[in-house]
């Protein structure tokens, strides 16, 4: 995922290649159940390239199978902790999949039932800080969503408790790359705007600069974004320039949401 943020086109590549790999494999070794996970999870990466490269049709297609096949997993037995955790993954490409297109109201409906799904989750472990973390960041995206629907208040509430999960995974001094990448997305774009700690969100995403190679886009995207919290940063405008140098030219007249949404910081 790391090499699909940098270069979405070569990773659309591998992903295909790597789907097409299990699908050359004898029927009964493609039965196997630990083969058809990998390949749902080719599925959704395939799915999810082809999103952040707006091509919805074909990642329609891709992102369903995907998620048909982690439904039915997870409904033939309910209890299976990893067939729940399965469609939550899934179900979050699939979220961000509206989210890009402004279907803000679906988007919603599936935060919901993330952030629900990991509840039964987290009652089953308490104290897995991995899944609290990610409870946290689905809880920001859907007091987002809900904020951009006119339910303020709702939103206000929940995006709150996100960001206090997300806060208490990246404060330490050995908080994990991912918890960074998180927490400074949600403390920079979280709303109600009112939520926001460009602060916090800066510093976030220093400490995972410092983390990643140099010159990582990653990071850099972040960085642009927690400087550009309250709008019309001039330390932004460069960073997102500086961002934009790292990303590879598009390729084949598609267009990479990130280069349209750092290019929308000026």
């Amino acid at each position: 995922d790391l090499a699909r943020f940098g270069d979405p086109e070569t990773a659309l590549d591998d992903y295909q290649q790597g789907l097409r790999t299990f699908d050359s494999l004898p029927p009964d070794e493609l039965k196997r159940p630990v083969n058809l996970r990998m390949r749902v999870q080719f599925l959704r990466k395939v799915g999810g390239t082809l999103r952040d490269l707006e091509q919805w049709s074909e990642a329609e297609l891709y992102l369903n199978r995907s998620l048909a096949f982690c439904e039915e997993s997870l409904a033939a037995d309910p209890d299976d902790k990893r067939a729940k955790y399965d469609v939550v993954v899934v179900s979050e490409a699939v979220m961000l999949f509206y989210e890009l297109q402004g279907k803000t109201e679906r988007a919603a409906r599936l935060s919901e039932r993330m952030v629900s799904l990991m509840d039964d989750l987290i009652r089953s472990e308490p104290s897995n800080a991995s899944w609290l973390m990610t409870r946290g960041y689905y809880q920001y995206k859907l007091g987002t969503q809900l904020a951009k629907l006119g339910d303020r208040g709702r939103a206000a509430a929940v995006g709150a408790q996100g960001l206090s999960e997300l806060a208490h995974a990246a404060d330490p001094a050995e908080a994990s790359p991912q918890a960074l990448e998180l927490a400074s997305e949600a403390f920079a774009r979280v709303e109600p705007r009112e939520l926001r700690n460009r602060d916090r969100a800066v510093r976030y995403a220093e400490r995972l600069g410092k983390l990643r190679p140099a010159g990582d886009p990653t990071a850099i995207y972040l960085l642009a974004f927690a400087q550009n919290g309250e709008g019309g940063s001039k330390e932004a405008m460069e960073t997102a320039r500086r961002a934009l140098t790292l990303l590879p030219p598009p390729r084949n007249a598609r267009v990479y949401y990130v280069r349209t949404e750092l290019e929308s910081i000026h």
